[in-house]
């Protein structure tokens, strides 16, 4: 008898294993999926929640109401410095390449909210054909900082972004703490008078080997009355990528700088 009941014993131990580890496949399956949303220490520091996904972007354009989906990956820190940064892409890029250079996490590691984008059209976010001018562009623009409800934004646009950045600093600067552009397009579009009237803080970022858009985008925005220049050594057009660590490290300095 006592031979059975130890068999049975083992029999329901067994089973609650199976249960127990079924339950635990279960859970790794479902947090798996649901990795858009993950926090994580950073040196014990600060805790930094990790999301991704759509966000909707709604605005009007010459009384024609625009409403699109925009993909963001955003890394928010648990102690903030005030300041956020938000990131846009080149033609060959979408918002991955800062998650991959570990930028995004770099930032949040000292304090600041950073946020990239896929801009219309590109990466996962659809397009949107109603966007073909400057005024349009820079709509847009305001609508996304407003929709990610971002305050004191620091604007980051490297190469082909420069045809959202351009036009939305000249028309809503006020909405920005800092502009960072490297190597953007556009910026022959504007007069002398133009940039002057722009008091916004400006870093302006290119790589020393970049003698296209590089110096071109250099020669104009140094116009800007209120701009610093950091020319990354050993650097080609998308300079952020050849030299990332030194490139992380300046944008840090000029961040912690800001009043």
């Amino acid at each position: 008898m006592s031979h059975h009941k130890a068999n049975d014993r083992s029999m329901r131990f067994k089973g609650w294993c199976y249960v127990l580890c079924g339950l635990t496949v279960l859970f790794l399956i479902l947090w798996t999926s649901s990795s858009q949303h993950l926090s994580f220490k950073w040196d014990g520091k600060v805790a930094i929640h990790l999301t991704s996904g759509f966000i909707n972007v709604n605005f009007s354009v010459d009384r024609q109401e625009v409403h699109t989906s925009v993909y963001t990956r955003q890394c928010t820190p648990s102690k903030s410095m005030g300041k956020e940064i938000l990131f846009l892409h080149g033609q060959a890029f979408s918002s991955q390449v800062w998650e991959d250079m570990g930028t995004l996490t770099f930032l949040a590691e000292h304090g600041f909210r950073s946020v990239a984008v896929d801009l219309p059209g590109h990466g996962l976010s659809e397009p949107v054909s109603i966007l073909k001018d400057d005024k349009s562009k820079a709509y847009f623009l305001l609508a996304l900082i407003k929709a990610l409800r971002m305050q004191q934004t620091v604007l980051v646009s490297p190469s082909m972004s420069g045809m959202y950045s351009l036009p939305f600093l000249m028309e809503h600067s006020q909405y920005l703490s800092a502009f960072i552009p490297i190597a953007p397009v556009y910026t022959e579009s504007y007069s002398t008078v133009a940039y002057k009237a722009v008091q916004t803080r400006t870093l302006i970022v290119y790589g020393d080997a970049d003698r296209s858009l590089g110096t071109e985008s250099l020669k104009h925005l140094m116009m800007l009355p209120n701009h610093e220049i950091f020319k990354i050594p050993q650097a080609k057009h998308a300079a952020y990528m050849d030299q990332p660590i030194l490139f992380q490290e300046r944008i840090l300095k000029f961040m912690l700088a800001l009043p």
